[in-house]
Parts: C-alpha cells; sequence; structure tokens
C-alpha cells in the first residue's frame, strides 16, 4: 500500500511530466468523479458522472480540451485534486489539457513507450445539510471459512437493504458511513485490469465485487478487542487538506486509519486495547491512501473499521 503526499513542487514537475507525456501516443488520462457532481468538457465530447472513472487515450498531438468541473445541488466545486500524477491541482477554474507544440521533439518521443496513469480529479463540498450522506450497503459471501467475497450495492437505499432475505451461505455487514472524503475501487480482486469491476445480479440488485477475506481470527491483542482480517482489495482512499483522520496505533507503531463507522453504532467511542492509542492527525495535504493485497481490517467492538498499517503515516505521529 502507498500514500501519496503532493507539495507545489512536486506537482509542478507532476504537471510538466505529463504534459511531455500527452504529446506521445497511447497517454493514458483518468478521470476520476466522486460524488457531488461531475466533469464535462467544453467540446462536448467527453462527460465523466459522479461515481465513475472515465478513461481517455490520447492519440496524437491535436489533443486540446478543456474541462470543467459541474457540482450536482447541494455541492459546490472547490478545486482539482493535488494528487502524484495529477492535473491542475489546487487550482480551481477550468482544466485546459493541449498537445500541441511538440512534434518533432526527439525527447519528447523517448517517452513514447510510457504507460503511466495521469488523473484529473474534481473537489465537491457538500453545502447543503439536508443532502442526506451516503451510506454503503454490503452483502458477504460465505465461499469457505477463511474466503469471502464482499459485495457493494451503490444505489440501493437502508429500506431495501433491511428488507433483504438472505440464503444460507450470504450474510449482512452493517451499513457503513464512510471518512474518507472520497474513494474509489481499481478493480475487483479477481480481476486483472485497472478499471474492471465484477458485477453481477443477487436477490434482485446489482452488486459488484469489491473485496475478498484470504483471512480470519488474526492474533491483535490479548483482550480480545480488537478483531482482524486480510482483505485483498485495490482500493484508493482521498483525504482532502485539512481533513482529519482518525488512527489506530499499535504498541510497534503501525498506524491504521479509520475508513468507516457502523452507521447504526450504539456508541462513537470503541474500547482500545492495552498499549494501544487513537490519535487525530489533520492533514495539511490531499493525502491518497492506495490499499492492495496486504491490507488489514480491524474491527473495534462498536464496529468502527480501521485499515492499513500504513507505514508512511508512521511519520506524522
Amino acid at each position: 500500500m502507498t500514500v501519496t503526499l503532493l507539495d507545489n513542487a512536486r506537482t509542478a514537475r507532476a504537471l510538466f511530466l505529463c504534459l511531455l507525456l500527452l504529446a506521445m501516443a497511447g497517454c493514458k488520462l483518468h478521470i476520476v468523479v466522486p460524488a457531488g457532481g461531475e466533469v464535462l468538457s467544453q467540446s462536448g465530447e467527453y462527460r465523466c458522472q459522479a461515481g465513475q472513472t472515465c478513461p481517455i487515450e490520447v492519440l496524437d498531438l491535436f489533443f486540446d480540451e478543456t474541462f470543467e468541473a459541474v457540482p450536482a445541488e447541494g455541492y459546490d466545486f472547490e478545486r482539482w485534486l493535488n494528487r502524484e500524477r495529477g492535473f491542475c491541482g489546487g487550482n480551481s477554474d477550468s482544466c485546459r489539457l493541449a498537445t500541441s507544440g511538440f512534434a518533432g521533439n526527439d525527447i519528447l518521443l523517448s517517452f513514447l513507450a510510457s504507460d503511466i496513469v495521469f488523473f484529473l480529479q474534481p473537489i465537491f463540498r457538500l453545502t447543503d445539510p439536508n443532502v442526506a450522506q451516503r451510506i454503503g450497503f454490503e452483502v458477504i459471501e460465505l465461499q469457505s471459512p477463511t474466503s469471502l467475497r464482499a459485495w457493494i450495492s451503490p444505489q440501493m437505499t437502508a429500506d431495501e437493504f433491511d428488507a433483504l432475505e438472505l440464503p444460507n451461505g450470504w450474510i449482512k455487514n452493517q451499513p457503513r458511513e464512510g471518512d474518507p472524503d472520497t474513494g474509489r475501487f481499481l478493480r475487483s480482486p479477481d480481476e486483472e485490469e485497472e478499471g474492471v469491476l465484477t458485477i453481477d445480479q443477487f436477490f434482485g440488485y446489482q452488486w459488484f465485487h469489491s473485496a475478498t477475506v484470504v483471512e480470519t481470527g488474526i492474533p491483535v491483542d490479548e483482550e480480545g478487542l480488537l478483531s482482524a482480517t486480510r482483505v485483498r482489495k485495490y482500493h484508493e482512499l482521498t483525504f482532502y487538506a485539512g481533513s482529519t483522520l482518525v488512527l489506530l496505533i499499535s504498541p510497534d507503531n503501525e498506524v491504521y486509519f479509520r475508513i468507516g463507522r457502523d452507521a447504526r453504532r450504539a456508541s462513537d467511542n470503541p474500547s482500545v486495547p492495552n498499549l494501544w492509542r487513537l490519535e487525530e492527525y489533520t492533514t495539511p495535504r490531499d493525502l491518497v491512501i492506495s490499499l492492495d493485497e496486504g491490507n488489514i481490517v480491524l474491527r473495534t467492538d462498536n464496529k468502527d473499521s480501521f485499515q492499513g498499517p500504513v507505514a508512511e503515516l508512521a511519520d506524522v505521529i
């Protein structure tokens, strides 16, 4: 798993490199849109809606598009996200990307074989308190005692989830409230290519395969206050500059961040084992955390979910 913290100098270098790479055939641009709006190109050729990742392949030196972030009702567009290999980070205007002027440059041609992906990602802020917080609904498919597949239905309502009657071999996870400002699944665990999600129909609803539990019952603390599983997933979470992370820190200074809470929890205060501690950290920059095959999920007694460990966060505690 990796963490990316971008300062202005690195952002400038990343954008300069990306402009070079955009001049080459096959450069990949991913528009990543969180909840709260969409991204449109002024030409009308491209439209990327909330919850989508829209790949664009630039094949020539005539690419010239200006992208605008359009907030949904109850949201404002704040700025483009500062992230590694990100365009227009920190700016709140439209973002123009063009490849003109690079033809015949041998240095630029040396990037021809590159398959690096670059990003354009807006930040939308909720301004209307009457817009409900999005709650995630998940069911677990029991494949074996140590292998479980998690499926998420993005469009399901709370009443529909409560009414589900599951057969043997399936269980409901607690409806979850997410801590990160936004997130996306890069791919389902059994897929080979980024952007590919395994989608299926169960119980009259559409679900996508988000994660697979590969190990359960991992020993954590002598008091038994924490439960741990190892999960294979490809999940990218973003905390915007100024956001506060809740961190769970082990006696060995391994750092886990809170990714979600039981939406129907009875208590906001989890019990913490001896020598473990909870801390809050406010990130001064946009923070992108990527979770992958080595991810550990820790659940507290009030069903808060912490994931990691994230080695880079150990430097800030």
